[in-house]
Order: C-alpha cells, then sequence, then structure tokens
C-alpha cells in the first residue's frame, strides 16, 4: 500500500505543480520511506487483512481480549497516539469509558475494525466506489465517517499497528476507541503517560510504541457524494482526494 501510494502522490504532486503538489510530494515520499521500512506490499489495499495479525496471539493480547469481552478497558498503541477501548457492541462498557475520560456522553466513539471486509456489516457505503477508493488508505490514520446502517454515520478505522492489529484479530469483534487521555487533557504518547493519567482507574494497558508522529487521525465524512475534512492529520487532504478521483 505505501509503495502504491508513495508513488501515487508523488505522480499527482508533480502534476498540480508548485505549492499544492509540493504537500503531495512530500506525502508520497513518507509513503515510500514506510514502504522501505517495512519491505512488504499488501496483494490489495482494501481487501487485504492488516499484516500485523498474528496467527497466535501472544499472551498480553489474549488477556486483553478476553478483558473486553467482560466489559473492561483496554489501552494500546497505534500508529498515531495511545488510545482507549471497549467492545463496541457493549453499550455499558462505551458509557463507563465516557465517564472514565470526563466526556460528554453523547460524543460519539471511533470504531476500530480489524480490516476493511468488516465494513460491509456496519456501513451501506462499504460498497460505494468512492468509498472504496479512501479505504485503499487503510490500514493507516485515516477515520471515514459515513451513513450507518439503521440512520447516522459511524466513525470507522483501520489501525495499522502490530499491537492493535492483533488485538482486534484476537478479540474479533469492533473495539470502540478514543485518544487515552482525561477530557480537556493532553493524549497520552506512551504507556507511562496512561498510567500517570489513569492512576486511580482500572484499565488493562498494553505495552509498545506509539506512532512518531504523536498526531490523532484525520478525519474524514463521506456522504452524498461529498468529502468533508473534520479533523487534519497524518493524511492530508490533497491525498484524500487523489485517491477519491483515481479512476479504476
Amino acid at each position: 500500500m505505501n509503495l502504491v501510494l508513495g508513488i501515487t502522490c508523488i505522480a499527482g504532486g508533480v502534476l498540480l505543480g508548485m505549492a499544492p503538489g509540493a504537500l503531495l510530494i512530500i506525502a508520497g515520499i513518507l509513503f515510500l520511506v514506510r514502504y522501505l521500512k517495512r519491505g512488504t506490499l499488501p496483494p490489495e489495499p482494501y481487501l487485504a487483512e492488516s499484516a500485523a495479525l498474528a496467527p497466535e496471539p501472544a499472551p498480553a493480547i489474549q488477556i486483553a481480549a478476553e478483558a473486553l469481552a467482560a466489559g473492561g478497558v483496554v489501552a494500546f498503541p497505534t500508529e498515531t497516539v495511545y488510545g482507549l477501548g471497549v467492545a463496541w457492541d457493549n453499550a455499558g462498557a462505551r458509557a463507563a469509558l465516557s465517564a472514565l475520560k470526563g466526556q460528554p456522553a453523547d460524543k460519539p466513539f471511533q470504531m476500530l475494525l480489524a480490516d476493511a471486509k468488516q465494513l460491509a456489516q456496519f456501513s451501506p457505503a462499504a460498497d460505494n466506489p468512492e468509498v472504496r477508493r479512501l479505504a485503499c488508505l487503510w490500514p493507516g490514520p485515516l477515520t471515514l465517517v459515513l451513513p450507518a446502517h439503521g440512520g447516522g454515520t459511524v466513525g470507522v478505522r483501520v489501525p495499522d499497528h502490530p499491537v492493535i492489529g492483533a488485538l482486534l484479530a484476537t478479540f474479533g469483534r469492533p473495539i470502540a476507541a478514543t485518544s487515552a487521555n482525561r477530557h480537556g487533557e493532553p493524549e497520552c504518547p506512551d504507556a507511562e503517560a496512561v498510567r500517570a493519567q489513569f492512576a486511580e482507574a482500572d484499565i488493562l494497558i498494553l505495552e509498545g510504541d506509539a506512532g512518531a508522529e504523536q498526531r490523532a487521525s484525520t478525519v474524514a465524512k463521506y456522504e452524498d457524494g461529498t468529502l468533508t475534512i473534520l479533523r487534519e492529520g497524518p493524511i492530508p487532504e490533497a491525498l484524500l482526494r487523489t485517491c477519491l478521483n483515481r479512476k479504476g
């Protein structure tokens, strides 16, 4: 994915020229650097499962999956910042997580999926060609806000980190996630910061390195043919629009 995106960004930047093109070229170089570091390329970005998914989970991952199933809160690293998560289908756990953070009860959570194939279970937009083009950026730091089955919208993301990837695969269900911080406080960059902010809370913390950029994911809403950036993040708007307009 990183190789394809890198080449696409650089080519698009050259065509655009000047300042708009420079942003795409820079993004393309970053994707190529990530590709060279990993040395792997999924066969099909939208359908491929995360490369992080392990066939047999480590004991810590299995324990964390059991904690989620029991209604507990788990902290985990992602490619952006540390996150907090509970089982998506457990309304009581979601309410407890809102209270733990001190955030409004009606503030929505992100839905984390193990891979993009699961999207059809939660959004009728899964088969939309434009949404499939945007989802080529998964796994990665992109949250897509899409129409939900039954009405309303849902913010969905497929993270690109071995720890949360393994947890999602082992748990087998979506995770309701939010950044690991008290409402209004700085986001936690590592496990120690989570322990400091939530010293009295009953949280299972998975160890790992979060993203180097320490930026929350880009949040983009796509509905009725319109793309709206709700929060800027690691993936620039120019790249999203390039993917959206790509043919084939």
